[in-house]
């Protein structure tokens, strides 16, 4: 029996009990579709786009047994419209990379095998006297008789049998180490020679064999990785990837397309993927119920109660790709590009025109604050974060972006008083998420060269010398330094603490332009709009974030431009990385300052510097350069950088030498939302929250990431979303 004639029956039998058996034919089919058989459905109360259409004189009557007179239907606009939705995964194709404790256990259960299971029986595997056997017991005696290649000597049979535990992060559980030790063992050192005889394959010939005919582990960092190319299949191996396609109006997400006529679900989505991304992809559409729905309601005018917009249901079905790619070439539904993406990826990703919070100014602050903003779930995923910016990283033409000319190292500019305490916490807070970030890396078995050129952070020794007594010399063993206990491994030597640079910021989601500062904040923020909305068409901007240093004094109030002042810095880059950074303060008065600091990764170290207090001048001042590098000389900084020039000295191969202006404020940094005149309130300005996020002078990259949290939760708490920060590891 089919499910129309079952679906009639029910009808007839329910219309047979009513008093008054008269309906229109639109219903007699909504009925019947509608009326609860045994057999699943989910297109209840919707309707599908038919394939053909209807005569003028209406559709004919049904074949039925059911005698019902027919009368015009009152309404012939559906409430919904039927779609299918495809959610292809390419699922993940190696493991998940091990945590310090799964490395530490896998290694322990190795251990415990080794121990407690048979001997290994060495002839059931190689034939006695041959190049094999020979091969495994030279390596044997190497590994102290274990049969296991990566135990590190450990001695299963010994006295010491029963200590087969390694303590969590122990270099021998760490992923490098066993695939080197594999691949030691994999190399030959028993070969059959000419006679036929066994020969021993010296250590020599072994070493120079070490390049050939060995398979080397591939990293899990791809090319696709490195380049961030979300549009390539072989990237985040260890995760799911999932298809998302940009519709025609600039909105992102799965593949959907109505259903046509009677096809069910499952057909529907064969069709919409092939139409959406093309035939060139081995795909597979998994089962026929789908794995998730979402409505969305029809407009209804208040006033004349019609359905002016139809609503949404959409059904999500399950899919699977194998082999290869999307293409959108020719597509039918006006798509224009595809990423794919994990899950965490889509968390935050723009998928939708969403409202927009606007960071004005790409120097660190505002970068580090649209990452925490990109990082915060409660407003992620409910706002679009916007960098508008006239310089953006990689540039050099402007004194007031500083943030690329400086060292980019941890080394706090705030002191003990209790007026700093805010910026204390920043420093700290920042310092800690640096340390995490690379712990984090280092689970997933990177190289240390590898987190570097990923990241662009890495820890370097750093010492800290003083030329004269201050409140930081306090006592001679360091109880002057706030930062004695949030510095790991701190010695007094006359000062030691570990320093790292700071994560390289990229170009994406930020639009390059110039804003028009002369007409206060208020016209900054028209004008903000404005240039938004050349880029994103129709979205709205809720919140403004404030982060251009030096330039707010052009727009802000006259009492609030008036504490602001520039920091002259003067910098020399010379080829090669110093082993340590090095940091001389006060070596020739209180404002005299000395420093090398290797940039991790580059190639390259920073040798400076100055303190000129509200110095405009951005060119460069040759008298200083050559003080610069005659006091790294004299005082012997940087000897490991310097090399022989064409005079017979020696001295440092310059690459640059540039000078800044760091954003400097009196009463320290301003991180506030815009108050009202009584200053009891915030105020919009043109219906825009206005958040400041400046004059943190040298201190900008040391107390980044706390005072953009700060901007986020004052940014959650004006829009009701309460900032739960998400780790950004």
């Amino acid at each position: 029996m089919t499910a129309p004639s079952r679906g009639s029956r029910a009808a007839a039998s329910m219309l047979r009990s009513t008093r008054h058996q008269r309906v229109c034919s639109e219903c007699v089919k909504t009925i019947s579709r509608s009326t609860p058989i045994p057999q699943r459905t989910y297109a209840t109360a919707a309707t599908t786009k038919s394939s053909s259409s209807t005569t003028a004189a209406g559709p004919p009557p049904p074949s039925s047994s059911l005698n019902i007179p027919i009368t015009p239907c009152p309404s012939n606009t559906p409430e919904y419209a039927v779609k299918a939705s495809v959610v292809l995964s390419r699922p993940p194709l190696i493991t998940a990379p091990q945590s310090s404790f799964d490395s530490a256990f896998f290694f322990y259960q190795k251990r415990l095998n080794e121990r407690l299971a048979m001997p290994f029986t060495r002839y059931f595997y190689f034939k006695k006297d041959t190049p094999a056997d020979h091969d495994w017991k030279i390596k044997a005696a190497d590994r102290n008789g274990a049969a296991a290649r990566e135990l590190g000597g450990y001695q299963a049979y010994g006295k010491m049998g029963w200590n087969d535990e390694i303590l969590v992060g122990d270099e021998r559980s760490k992923p490098g180490y066993v695939v080197q030790k594999l691949l030691e063992e994999a190399k030959v050192r028993a070969v059959e020679g000419k006679d036929g005889a066994v020969s021993i394959v010296g250590a020599d010939a072994v070493a120079a064999d070490e390049e050939s005919g060995l398979d080397r582990v591939e990293s899990r960092w791809t090319e696709a990785d490195r380049t961030r190319d979300v549009r390539r299949l072989d990237r985040k191996l260890a995760e799911t990837l999932y298809l998302v396609v940009q519709r025609e109006k600039g909105g992102w997400g799965f593949p959907t397309g109505d259903l046509i006529g009677r096809e069910n679900l499952h057909q529907a989505a064969e069709r919409i993927l092939v139409q959406s991304a093309g035939v060139n992809m081995n795909t597979w559409i998994v089962g026929h119920a789908p794995i998730g729905h979402h409505f969305i309601k029809p407009y209804v005018n208040p006033d004349t109660k019609a359905i002016e917009r139809v609503g949404d249901k959409i059904f999500f079905m399950k899919g699977r790709i194998m082999a290869g790619q999307a293409d959108l070439k020719g597509n039918l539904f006006g798509l224009a590009d595809f990423k794919w993406l994990t899950k965490r990826e889509l968390e935050n990703a723009q998928l939708s025109a969403m409202p927009q919070i606007v960071i004005l100014g790409a120097g660190v602050t505002g970068l580090q604050t649209a990452l925490t903003l990109l990082h915060t779930p409660s407003i992620s995923s409910k706002y679009s974060i916007t960098v508008l910016a006239a310089h953006l990283p990689g540039d050099n033409s402007s004194a007031d972006y500083t943030s690329p000319a400086a060292g980019g190292h941890w080394r706090p500019h705030s002191s003990s008083s209790p007026s700093d305490a805010e910026q204390r916490e920043w420093d700290a807070r920042t310092y800690n998420v640096w340390r995490e970030l690379l712990a984090s890396k280092e689970k997933e078995g990177l190289s240390k060269e590898e987190i570097e050129k990923k990241v662009g952070l890495g820890i370097r020794e750093s010492r800290n010398y003083w030329g004269m007594e201050s409140s930081e010399t306090e006592g001679g063993d360091g109880r002057g330094l706030w930062w004695r206990e949030t510095v790991e491994g701190l010695e007094v030597l006359r000062g030691k603490n570990q320093s790292g640079e700071v994560v390289n910021y990229g170009d994406d989601g930020v639009i390059r332009t110039t804003v028009d500062m002369s007409t206060g904040l208020s016209g900054v923020v028209d004008d903000v709009k404005k240039k938004i909305s050349e880029f994103k068409k129709g979205e709205e901007i809720v919140a403004l974030v404030n982060a251009t240093g030096l330039v707010a004094r052009h727009f802000v109030e006259k009492d609030e431009a008036a504490k602001l002042y520039p920091v002259r810095g003067q910098t020399v880059v010379v080829r090669g990385e110093a082993k340590m950074g090095r940091t001389f303060s006060a070596y020739d008065g209180p404002d005299s300052i000395a420093y090398v600091l290797p940039r991790v990764g580059s190639g390259t170290t920073v040798l400076g510097g100055s303190k000129q207090v509200g110095n405009w001048d951005v060119n460069e001042d040759k008298e200083l350069t050559v003080k610069i590098l005659e006091v790294i000389k004299r005082e012997g900084l940087a000897e490991e950088l310097r090399t022989d020039t064409k005079n017979g000295e020696k001295g440092f191969e310059i690459i640059k030498v540039g000078a800044g202006l760091r954003p400097a404020r009196k009463g320290g940094p301003r991180v506030e939302v815009e108050r009202n005149k009584s200053g009891k309130g915030g105020k919009k300005i043109n219906d825009v929250w206005v958040v400041h996020a400046y004059g943190h002078a040298g201190g900008g990259y040391q107390n980044s990431i706390g005072s953009a949290e700060k901007v986020t939760r004052l940014i959650g708490e004006l829009l009701g979303s309460k900032a739960r920060f998400r780790s950004m590891i």
